[in-house]
C-alpha cells in the first residue's frame, strides 16, 4: 500500500464481482494457481468497479480481515474502543463512482503499459482482469492504494494530484502485489532479486507480536526471510511492521515501527526473557546491500520489490542501485 505524501500500509475490501473474482478469493491463501486466472501474457486489462459493486466487495472476510489485530481496528477507526463491524461500515460508506475523465486516463495508462510490456518483451503472469475500486481511503488514513484478491483500491484524489507518470507508477506498484499473491513462482523469483527466501509455510508469530502487528493487505503471506549480518554473524530474519504501544489517538501511521525478527533453525521467532526479539533495521550491517537503495519504502520485502518492479518495468532513469533494476528487468523477460 502507498500513501501519497506519507507512505503507509493497511486496507479493506473484497467480494464476488464475477465468477473469476470469486475463484481468486477462494484461493488467496493457497499455493495453487488457477490457470484460468493467471497466465503468461503481455496484456493488462482493467475493469472499473461501480460504487455498488465496491460495497459488496467490502463485506467478505479473507486472510487479511481474519487477521486484523485489535490495534489494526482501533487505529484505522481512530477509536480505542472501535470494533470490527465499525471498520467495515466506515469502509462501505467511503466508496465512490469513477468519473468519465478518470476512466479515460486509466485507459491511456493501460495502453501505455501494454506498449511498454511488448516493447521490452516482458513475460508477466497478469490475471485476465484487474478490477479498480475507488474510495476516499478515510478508513485507511488517506492511503494512495492497496490490493485484495485481483483488484486494486485507489483513493478518490489519486487523479486530482500528481501527473500521469506518478499515477502509472502507483498502478504498477499495486499490480505487483496481485502478481505475487497468485503466482508463488513469480514471487519467489522476484524476492530472490533482493536475496529474500520464501518458506513453504507461514511464520507463526508469538502472541506478544500478533497483538501489535500492523496488517498490510498487500502482504498475503508472512513467509519470507533473508540472512543478514547481525553483530558480525549471519542470522536469518523476517521483517515485521508493528506498533510499540497500544492505540490511543492519532493516525495509525504515527505508530508504525519496522524491525527484523531473528529466526531459529526451525524458522521460529527467537525469544528472550519471554519476549520476541526485534532488531532495528540498522542492526543488519548489510540490509541495504540486499534490498538496494532504489526506494525508501523498506517496510517489507513485498513493498521493496513492488517499487523495484515499477522502477524496472517503467525503466526509471537515475536510480541509486542500477544493478538491481537491470536484474529485475532481465527476470521479467523469463
Amino acid at each position: 500500500m502507498i500513501k501519497q505524501g506519507v507512505m503507509l500500509i493497511g486496507g479493506l475490501l473484497l467480494f464476488v464481482i464475477s465468477p473469476l473474482v470469486e475463484k481468486v478469493g477462494a484461493m488467496s491463501s493457497g499455493n495453487t494457481v488457477l490457470q484460468e486466472v493467471m497466465a503468461h501474457v503481455d496484456t493488462i486489462d482493467f475493469r472499473l468497479a461501480s460504487a455498488e459493486e465496491a460495497k459488496r466487495l467490502i463485506v467478505v472476510e479473507d486472510h487479511y480481515t481474519r487477521n486484523w489485530t485489535p490495534f489494526d481496528i482501533a487505529a484505522r477507526l481512530e477509536n480505542p474502543e472501535g470494533k470490527r463491524e465499525d471498520l467495515v461500515s466506515l469502509a462501505i460508506g467511503e466508496v465512490r463512482e469513477w468519473t468519465p475523465r478518470e476512466a479515460q486516463q486509466i485507459e491511456r495508462i493501460r495502453k501505455s503499459l501494454n506498449d511498454t510490456i511488448r516493447k521490452y518483451g516482458y513475460r508477466i503472469p497478469f490475471p485476465k482482469e484487474i478490477v479498480l475500486v475507488k474510495t476516499t481511503m478515510k478508513d485507511e488514513g488517506g492511503a494512495g492504494g492497496y490490493t485484495r484478491s485481483n483488484w486494486i483500491a485507489l483513493t478518490d484524489v489519486t487523479f486530482q494530484r500528481g501527473n500521469e507518470q506518478s499515477h502509472t507508477r502507483l498502478l504498477v506498484h499495486e499490480i505487483f502485489h496481485i502478481l505475487t499473491r497468485f503466482n508463488p513462482g513469480f514471487k519467489k523469483k522476484m524476492y530472490e532479486a533482493i536475496e529474500f527466501n520464501i518458506l513453504p509455510k507461514e511464520i507463526e508469530l508469538p502472541e506478544d507480536i500478533r497483538e501489535y502487528r500492523i496488517s498490510n493487505p498487500d502482504v498475503s503471506r508472512w513467509d519470507s526471510y533473508a540472512t543478514f549480518t547481525i553483530d558480525g554473524k549471519p542470522q536469518n530474519c523476517t521483517m515485521v511492521i508493528y506498533a510499540n504501544r497500544p492505540y490511543t489517538v492519532g493516525k495509525f501511521y504515527q505508530y508504525i515501527n519496522v524491525g527484523l525478527i531473528p529466526l531459529d533453525k526451525a524458522f521460529k521467532p527467537v525469544r528472550e526473557n519471554g519476549k520476541t526479539v526485534i532488531y532495528p533495521l540498522q542492526k543488519a550491517a548489510d540490509f541495504f546491500d540486499k534490498v538496494g537503495r532504489n526506494t525508501g519504502y523498506v517496510i517489507d520485502p513485498e513493498e521493496v520489490m513492488a517499487d523495484n518492479f515499477a522502477i524496472a518495468m517503467l525503466n526509471n532513469p537515475n536510480v541509486k542501485t542500477p544493478g538491481l533494476q537491470k536484474k529485475v528487468q532481465e527476470l521479467l523477460k523469463k
